[in-house]
């Protein structure tokens, strides 16, 4: 739904709202939830096991097969940040940038 909206004709407003949506207001809401519970429960069988599976897990609820492996090493990314920084702001921060990336290309027809 989302890639149609956006090979259409969009408002400046529109297309405002849709980058706050997608580059802020998701990525807080999915690293809170992903890194922070998920990550952070799955942690105590050991930081790689928490990564793998919290990855794989985000990477599934995205339900898109095609671009299933790339969300999961995002994932795989993402919880690394979050270990190796105690904070969930870089990881918010890259989850952002890479949504807004992934708008811009679907817009653009970037083939990235």
């Amino acid at each position: 739904m989302l890639v149609r909206l956006l090979q259409t004709q969009l408002s400046t407003l529109e297309l405002a709202w849709i980058v706050i949506l997608v580059g802020v207001i998701v990525p807080l809401g999915e690293e809170v939830f992903f890194r922070g519970f998920v990550y952070g429960t799955l942690r105590r069988w050991g930081v790689l096991p928490g990564v793998v599976v919290s990855a794989i897990y985000f990477g599934a609820v995205h339900q898109q097969i095609v671009h299933f492996l790339p969300i999961t090493v995002l994932g795989i990314v993402l919880a690394l940040l979050y270990e190796r920084t105690g904070s969930l702001v870089p990881s918010i921060t890259v989850h952002g940038i890479n949504n807004v990336v992934a708008i811009l290309s679907i817009m653009y027809g970037w083939n990235i």
